[in-house]
Order: structure tokens, then sequence, then C-alpha cells
């Protein structure tokens, strides 16, 4: 059986299964490049990929300074989701990816937030006197508007957007939930003028060609969808236009929004459901970034925290020995 019979296959599974084209397209990726690197290594079967020829894998994941370790441990993730399905599906024999574990990542903490100072670069960073420039600033408004990830941002269709009342609709976002998240005043204004003046320019270069126009919200130079990659190569250029030294990426707005909502007291529930978070601990990592100090959130919100206990002279006779106490030898009522 070939490799791509294989790849096919495991994706056909997901589908069935009622996973996200999200979730299927990463893990297309995972597998297409654990695949690419079989056939360098003049592996031709996948019967003979054994234990050691999955360490080999890992190391060449781990060591790679491009790869970050959540990178790894989807990489990890995916294979031993590969595997699994070649044994269900009686390709192999054995699971060998027992032999991968994934490194630990609940003690690091994600990258900083960008400062306001970078923010309002990465904003003034597009060319508004060109159509694309309009585009990649309706984008990043976006962005830095509600935090949604780019690939949620990639898949919005044009019937997403109620700017009347000021919404976006997330359809298949991750984990397969749909929500409803709110648009800023300055991400309305761009989109709209985004639509009204630049897309119906990008979409005519796909009708002139006879090409059916796409019902995606972001269309590239030549009238076809942005995807995920195109938003990610745009956000990197407009970081070096502006001279800013660390890695901005889509997510860096995501991230700042989460940081900046919690700073400025906004409810942990609703900063969950703005980014999407189907567990607390993905939000709670917003909160450790945050700089939000704990003892002093308690003394404006909790209302017993600095109070005084005015019945303490009452309380004090009755505790008589704390050593007998806790050896015991006082009786409890």
């Amino acid at each position: 059986m070939s490799f791509q019979t294989e790849h096919d296959g495991f994706l056909k599974d997901m589908e069935v299964h009622n996973y996200s084209p999200l979730s299927i397209a990463k893990y297309q990726r995972c597998v297409r490049m654990f695949l690419d690197w079989l056939k360098a290594k003049g592996i031709a079967s996948i019967t003979k990929v054994d234990g050691q020829v999955l360490k080999d894998y890992y190391d060449v994941l781990s060591q790679n300074p491009k790869f970050s370790v959540h990178y790894v441990v989807a990489n990890v993730n995916v294979l031993k989701r590969f595997f699994g399905y070649l044994v269900k599906n009686g390709d192999i024999l054995y699971d060998f990816s027992t032999v991968l574990k994934a490194p630990n990542t609940k003690n690091i903490l994600p990258l900083q937030p960008l400062t306001q100072e970078e923010v309002t670069k990465m904003l003034g960073a597009p060319d508004l006197r060109t159509p694309l420039g309009i585009r990649d600033k309706a984008l990043l408004e976006t962005f830095y508007s509600c935090g949604i990830r780019v690939s949620e941002a990639a898949s919005l269709e044009i019937r997403d957007l109620d700017l009347a009342r000021g919404f976006l609709f997330i359809r298949d976002g991750k984990g397969r939930k749909d929500r409803v998240v709110p648009l800023g005043q300055h991400a309305i204004f761009f989109i709209n003028t985004y639509l009204e003046r630049v897309r119906p320019l990008l979409a005519e270069k796909q009708t002139k060609k006879g090409g059916p126009v796409s019902d995606r919200l972001w269309l590239n130079r030549r009238g076809l969808p942005v995807v995920k990659q195109d938003i990610i190569f745009m956000v990197r250029y407009l970081r070096k236009k502006v001279g800013i030294e660390k890695q901005v990426s889509p997510h860096s707005f995501r991230r700042t929004v989460g940081v900046q909502m919690i700073r400025n007291g906004a409810d942990f529930l609703a900063v969950k459901e703005l980014l999407g978070h189907s567990q607390n601990q993905s939000t709670i990592r917003y909160l450790t970034l945050s700089g939000v100090d704990l003892t002093e959130a308690l003394k404006k919100c909790h209302p017993r925290y600095e109070e005084k206990t005015e019945d303490a002279e009452d309380v004090s006779p009755k505790i008589v020995n704390f050593k007998e106490a806790a050896d015991g030898r006082i009786r409890r009522a």
C-alpha cells in the first residue's frame, strides 16, 4: 500500500468522524511532512517504520529552531492518531508511536503580548493608498478588535458579517464550535471600506477570466480566497516594514486582546467566550501574562478580604492549648 493511499484513508476517516475542515487541514500538513521525511530517508513503506524511526523524526522536530514546543506537541499528537488509524485499519500490526512522548507545555508561558506602541505601529503599517493596503488594514483591525484566530479569519464568508449590528459569526471554530463576537468601530469602518472599494476590484479579476467569485470575505490580488499562510506572510512583512524586532503573527493580536481585556477588568468568562477557548486553562495563561495583582483583585472584589473580625475577643478565650488540641487531647463538642 502506498503512502498516498494511507494518507488519503486517514483524512477520509477524519471526515467520517466529523472533524472540522480546519482540523483536517492541520492533520494533513503534519502527516504529509512526516511521509515526505520518510521518502527522503529512503523508507518506502509504513510497515518499515519502527520506534527508532519515530524517535529520529521526533529529534528532527524538536531540534529545529523554527519549530515551537507547541508545534512539536501538535505533530506528536497527529502522529499518534495516524498510527492509531493504521492499526485499526490493519495496515500495521503494532503502534510504534507509543514511544513518542510529547513535551510538557503546562509551565510554558505564552509569548509576551504586543505593547500599545507596537499595536499602533502595526495598525499604521498598511498603505491605505493601495487596494491591498486597505484590505490588510481591515484584516489587522479585525484581529485587534475581537482576537479571532488566523484560520477563522481566512475562513470568513461575507454572510458571516453583520456590520449593521457590529457582529461577526465564527463558523466551525476550534473544536467545531460556532460563536458570535462583537466588532469595534474601527474594524467595522475598514471592513465596510474594503467591501465597497476593494473587494469588487479583486473579484473582477476572476470574472474577467470567466471564473466564479468566491464567497470568502478576503480575496488576494488575483481575486482568489486568501489562505492562512497569506495572512501570516502579510503580518510578517508589515512587522519588518515598521521595524519591530520581535516576532509578530496574527496570534500576537489575539494574545494582546486577551491580556488587555483582563488588565482592564473584563470578566474571565467573557474573555474565554470571545476567544473561543474550550478550556479554562487556555484563558488562565492570559491571566498569568496580564500581570494582574491577585491580592489587589481580592481587596477590590472580595466582600470579606479586608473585613475585620469584630467578635475576635469572644473567640480568643476558646483557644486554650494548641499543643493539646494538636495531640487530640481536647474533645470536640
